[in-house]
């Protein structure tokens, strides 16, 4: 999964090139050190800047008719996934850590599913569905998936057939350590010019987040 998009290999993660550069015309936020301190928008704004450097690789890469699924979409969605995900936040009150294990699932799904690949055509549809689950799994109170339908713009019957296709693919493992999560959220800041953690002077741009090969620690 590590080859670029002329090799037609989608791209992990672990490979994402960093956002930007840091430079004079960059204005740097800092940020708690650690995830539980950090603010719940700046991790959706780091998620969501994740997917779209996904996206504009994976985008690149042909669709071949065999690497449907359900996830994909007949044309890609007007609305962008950084305002997706700020729509979801927003009137889902998602969690810190249910926006931030979205990257998490997409590493443990790519592992167990060849050649699928998060592009414009699936990460909406996969997105909603996997806020739906991180969200019965990781928090006391969460939405009806009713609402969550109407909030990501999909029928009711739909979602609850994502629901189900994205608990099998995923074989229900939901759950991940604190100290993973702190991983991605380290490397997921470190990767991006636009913030730098509190404490870390020089902002080791080079630090990318992790791929397949950490998902089960």
């Amino acid at each position: 999964m590590a080859e670029d998009a002329a090799s037609g290999r989608a791209q992990p993660l672990g490979a994402a090139a960093p956002l930007g550069s840091e430079d004079g015309n960059v204005q740097v936020k800092l940020v708690p050190a650690l995830l539980e301190d950090a603010d719940a928008e700046d991790i959706v704004v780091l998620v969501a800047d994740m997917l779209a450097r996904l996206i504009a690789h994976n985008d690149l890469i042909p669709l071949h008719p065999s690497s449907l699924t359900r996830f994909h979409s007949r044309a890609t969605p007007a609305i962008s996934i950084s305002s997706y995900l700020r729509r979801i936040a927003r009137y889902t009150s998602l969690d810190k850590a249910c926006a931030l294990i979205l990257l998490v699932y997409i590493d443990r799904v790519c592992a167990r599913m060849d050649g699928f690949t998060i592009c414009g055509l699936t990460v909406h549809r996969f997105v909603c569905a996997a806020v739906v689950c991180a969200s019965k799994a990781l928090c006391d109170a969460f939405s009806t998936n009713g609402h969550y339908a109407r909030v990501g713009g999909i029928s009711l019957v739909e979602l609850n057939m994502l629901e189900k296709e994205f608990l099998t693919i995923i074989d229900w493992r939901l759950t991940c350590s604190g100290a993973l999560l702190q991983h991605y959220y380290t490397s997921l800041v470190r990767s991006h010019a636009g913030f730098r953690l509190q404490g870390d002077a020089k902002g080791d741009l080079s630090t990318t987040a992790p791929t397949t090969m950490d998902v089960d620690s």
